[in-house]
């Protein structure tokens, strides 16, 4: 199983690959999928 942490840091580390894109990209759809009410973290 894999870390918790090691997607992470595929992000931090290659911030062009492919994963790095994708959690931009899903990260992005999260914001606006809410934009009547503040993003809560």
């Amino acid at each position: 199983m894999p870390n918790k942490y090691s997607d992470w840091l595929v992000v931090k580390s290659k911030p062009k690959s492919h994963v790095s894109e994708a959690y931009r990209t899903l990260r992005t759809n999260i914001e606006f999928s809410n934009l009547d009410k503040p993003l809560n973290t």
